[in-house]
This record gives C-alpha cells, structure tokens and sequence, in this order.
C-alpha cells in the first residue's frame, strides 16, 4: 500500500514537473513568436521594399504601387492620405487617358517624353526630361508618351487624397481612353444615353467601345512615331495652357545646398515650384559618395519618404520602445535594412536616421519629398555643428557621467557636417 501511494506520488510529481517545462516552453515561443511579429511589424511601418509592392502590367510597360501608408505606417498619420506609384514605360509608348481622384507631383528619373492634361478648359503639353518635377491637379484627365526609340521613361509619383474612399486605396483611375482592357468610363452608361450624348447611332458607339484589349499602356507603330505626329521637344510647338505656376521645373539642376568631399544636396520648395507649398512640401535628391553616410540626425517637423535612385545602401531609423515601467523611456530600437534602387522608406518628424554607402563602387542617390517643411529644421547628432557640440559643455558631461575634457574629444573629433567618411563594406555590421 504504501509503496503504490509512493509510485502514484512520483507519477504526480513527474506530471507535475512536464506540466511547468510545458508552460515554460510555451510561454518561450510565444515570447519569441510576438518579438519576432513586432520586428516585422516595426521594419513594415518604415520600410517598403521594391519587391513587395503591386505591379499591373501592360502590353508596353507596367505600374508599380508601394503598399498603403495608411494600413502599414501607422506610426507617420501625416501620410495616410498620400501614396507612391511609380510608372515604367517602353520605348514609343502611349499611357492611356485617364483621371484620378488625387493631386499629384511627378519626378522624371529617366527617359524623355511628353505629358499631357487638361485644366480650366485648357489642353497643356509638356516635354518630360530627367530630373523634371511636374504638378496634375485631382481630376485632371491626362496621358505620357515615351517619344524615345530606344529608352524606357520611368516616373516616380506622389499622390494626395485628402478624401480616400476607401482604407487601403487613396485614389481610383477614371480611364477616358480604352475599350475592354482598360474598360472606360463610358462603359458604365446606357448604349442609348451614350449615343445621344455623341449624337451618333448606338452600333458605332458599341464599335469604338470594344477596340480596345492592350492594358492601359500600349505599344505605337511606325506611323504613329513620326516627327510630324510626335515632335521633340514639344516645347518648340505653340500650345495653350502654358501658365506660369503650371511650367516643371529641374530639380538636377538647381543649385547645391550643401556639398563636401562625401556628398551632395539639393533642395527646391515652393518658392522653386507653386505647387509645392498647397500641401506644404519640399524634394530633396541627396547624393551620398562611396564609403561615406549622412550624419546621424532628425528633423522637427517634416516626415520624410524616400526612394534609392541608384546604388544600394544601409538606412537605420531609432524608435522608442514601449515598456510597462514607471520609467519615461524603457529603451530604444534600431529598424534598419539594406536597400537598393526602387527601394522606399519613411521617416516620421522627430525620428533619429542615418543613411550610409558603405560599398567602393557606386554612388547612392536618394530621392525624398519632404511632408511639413514650413519651419522645419534639421538636427544633427554627429559632426560639426552637432547638437551635442552647441550645449554648453558642462551640462553634456554631466548628463553623460563623463569629464568634460574626455567627452569634449569625443564630440569634437568629427571635422566634417552633414556628410561624413561612413563605415566600409568590409567592416561589417555590429548588432549593439
């Protein structure tokens, strides 16, 4: 008797013991699975790479959509209510007339062409060149042509919706120009209510509706890239709607702001371009040279999206951790990645960034526009005329526990601002 009350009890025990190693393992994984969400869920708010985002294809070219600001970058409000797009066009190609339901600024990276719109009852027509920056109005409709014969015409948009329909979609295309692929906008009304709208018979409107089958991006023939159909540049040709405030401008062109042996910038806000300052913006194209990186810093008020032109390079963006303890802050985390051409990112104001070429062989070229840059301002972490430099020496080595002489050779070792010598490829990557 007592010896079976002894084996029940080590049963007990036994059971006892895998039943807290269970709970423990599984409060283990779920502990790792929730870490391992929120590190995803962290680079998802900031991070959007050129592979994840939407393409819809055409006969001669495609259209590239980054996912939703407003269902992944949570953390920046301030671009809910905008969206980047990018389209890529073939040599002699035609993007189909066509409106949306936003206001929208295009940077020209590559190629040439010409674009077209109409406004205040005006057909306007503009030469597309590298580095040009151009303005539509919501609702406008408008098309692109590739004039070229030999390069694609690539276009990088942003666009802004102050009233979006819908969570996940900040604008809807309204096609002018089509058939069944892309259907138009006439297919939605009666064939009766059409042919009296054209004074025409109901068999012709059916006959134009349903030509044509290419996607929204078609191919031109020889006889539709002749120079008398497609002079370039068109600006040589009189036409009306030419206002002022309308005309692009080049951003490539403009005027450094700052330059040294490890980098470039250009700025143009709306004194360069009107249609900047209607929702308070600024572009920037920075260029930072091999082995080198942009000081660490971050701005007052401006929420940053960017996009890598050329080359490939290392982004790090500092976030406050959450924490249930009485302390102000807990800690702090790093959402970093490695990035190449057609990458996107998004800093939101008050963030601390760096951005850095590490590599020998190319460049890294970053285009950036600029939300809230009315009294703005820039600070840097790092370098001359950092902020650490500009507080009275005593209060920083006090803050930092540290005498004031060997923190001062610290902070004072950086001769170089803005653009410093960045860490090499072969250093490698320390996790802190």
């Amino acid at each position: 008797m007592i010896m079976a009350f002894r084996k029940f009890s080590l049963l007990c025990l036994v059971v006892f013991l895998s039943l807290v190693v269970s709970v423990i393992q599984c409060n283990a994984i779920r502990h790792d699975r929730s870490y391992s969400e929120e590190g995803e869920e962290g680079e998802n708010q900031f991070i959007f790479k050129r592979e994840n985002w939407k393409i819809i294809d055409a006969e001669a070219g495609h259209i590239r959509v980054a996912p939703s600001f407003r269902e992944n970058a949570r953390s920046a409000p301030q671009l809910h209510n905008f969206e980047v797009n990018s389209f890529e066009m073939d040599p002699n190609s035609l993007m189909l007339p066509r409106y949306i339901t936003a206001s929208w600024y295009m940077y020209a990276y590559e190629g040439k062409g010409r674009i077209g719109w109409v406004h205040n009852q005006k057909s306007i027509e503009q030469d597309i060149e590298a580095g040009q920056v151009y303005y539509v109005p919501k609702g406008a409709p408008f098309y692109v042509i590739n004039t070229d014969k030999n390069q694609s015409l690539h276009l990088i948009n942003l666009m802004h919706n102050e009233n979006p329909g819908s969570p996940d979609r900040h604008h809807e295309s309204y096609y002018v120009g089509g058939g069944q692929d892309p259907p138009t906008v006439f297919s939605g009304f009666r064939r009766e209510t059409l042919a009296a709208g054209f004074g025409i018979g109901i068999r012709e409107v059916e006959k134009v509706l349903s030509k044509q089958v290419r996607g929204s991006i078609v191919s031109l023939n020889k006889e539709q890239t002749n120079d008398e159909f497609l002079p370039w540049p068109w600006s040589s040709k009189k036409h009306e709607g030419s206002e002022e405030e309308e005309k692009p401008f080049n951003l490539q062109k403009k005027e450094l702001v700052f330059s040294n042996d490890h980098g470039e910038y250009i700025k143009a806000d709306g004194e360069s371009f009107r249609p900047l300052e209607r929702l308070d913006m600024a572009m920037g194209l920075t260029t930072i040279k091999e082995e080198s990186m942009l000081a660490l810093h971050w701005s007052s008020r401006t929420t940053a999206v960017s996009m890598i032109l050329k080359g490939r390079g290392r982004v790090e963006i500092v976030t406050p951790g959450r924490s249930e303890s009485k302390r102000e802050v807990e800690s702090y985390k790093r959402v970093e990645a490695e990035l190449t051409a057609g990458d996107l990112w998004v800093v939101p104001a008050g963030l601390p960034n760096a951005e850095i070429n590490p590599y020998s062989d190319q460049p890294l070229v970053i285009l950036t526009f600029h939300i809230n840059n009315e009294d703005n301002e820039f600070y840097y972490l790092t370098g001359q005329h950092s902020v650490a430099s500009l507080i009275k020496d005593e209060v920083m080595a006090i803050s930092m526990n540290e005498k004031q002489q060997a923190l001062e050779k610290v902070i004072d070792a950086q001769k170089d601002e803005m653009f410093l010598r960045g860490p090499k490829e072969d250093e490698g990557w320390s996790i802190v």
